[in-house]
């Protein structure tokens, strides 16, 4: 019974290592944009349209920031 433990294997989990980039960032901010943009129409206020461009900018910096990040792995 004592030699069945000896023979027994062990796997362990070891994390990958992840990158900055995740697609489920890029698809909230461009689900938050659509919303805001229906909101726009629906709602017609104008400050809401001063937060469309700003999400924009926003993913656009997170995706150069990635694309800067990746390219200094290579």
């Amino acid at each position: 019974m004592a030699k069945q433990r000896d023979d027994i294997k062990v796997i362990e989990y070891v994390p990958k290592h992840q990158g900055l980039f995740r697609p489920w960032i890029v698809v909230m901010f461009l689900v938050a944009w659509v919303a805001v943009l229906i909101a726009v129409l629906v709602l017609k206020m104008m400050m809401l349209r001063s937060v469309l461009p700003v999400l924009m900018f926003v993913l656009l910096v997170y995706l150069f920031v990635c694309t800067i990040a990746a390219l200094r792995k290579k």
